[in-house]
């Protein structure tokens, strides 16, 4: 099964990618940008990682967006779930959620668990996290989510990775399941981010954007 990977025509100016178009990073000083992935889905659960290389000062921010957000202006803003390394904090159309993870350190991993069927998320801070900040919470039983319907009860997600940094050492890998995971992937979920995700009960069929 193919897997997606950032989009060269979807990014911003400040954005190289490289790696396969997996990493993300700053190519100027006091930058500000991000880069969506080319396919977008709805109605499947997925699992996907993304490690903060070099954070360069600033706030970095992994997560999901639609096709609204700007990948220009904005990191973490409207249209996106993120979290803001420098806070911990999982934002939600660029508003708090109340979620606090800790801030994360440069080569520690965002682990990410998105439920577009309910349209709730979980992250944790690298593989051995809790998710959401809490070990009662489990993507696998639907436990601890916190909401994204008002982002994407009927809109397809993005993959997405966004900074607003002072330095050009910033960069993130995505891991979108060509490469080893470093975490667990929960039970029921994709393991990856596919350009064409099977059809499972409950499930619908994936939607691919250019």
């Amino acid at each position: 099964m193919a897997n997606t990977t950032f989009n060269p025509s979807d990014k911003g100016a400040s954005v190289t990618l490289s790696g396969g178009n997996l990493t993300v990073a700053a190519n100027i000083a006091n930058a500000v940008g991000g880069a969506r992935t080319i396919a977008s889905l709805t109605g499947v659960k997925l699992y996907f990682e993304i490690t903060l290389n070099a954070l360069g000062g600033g706030n970095t921010f992994p997560g999901i967006a639609n096709g609204t957000a700007s990948v220009s202006v904005n990191p973490g803003g409207a249209g996106t779930v993120a979290v803001n390394s420098a806070t911990g904090s999982i934002l939600v159309n660029g508003t708090g959620s109340g979620t606090l993870l800790g801030a994360f350190t440069a080569g520690q991993t965002a682990c990410v668990a998105v439920d577009l069927v309910s349209n709730l998320i979980w992250f944790r801070r690298t593989a051995a996290g809790t998710w959401n900040n809490n070990a009662s919470n489990n993507p696998a039983t639907s436990v601890g989510g916190i909401s994204i319907s008002s982002l994407f009860s009927a809109t397809p997600a993005f993959g997405y990775s966004a900074f607003q940094v002072v330095a050009n050492t910033t960069s993130f890998t995505a891991t979108f399941g060509d490469s080893a995971f470093s975490g667990a992937v929960p039970s029921g979920y994709i393991a990856g981010f596919p350009t064409v995700a099977p059809v499972t009960s409950g499930q619908a069929r994936v939607m691919v954007m250019a």
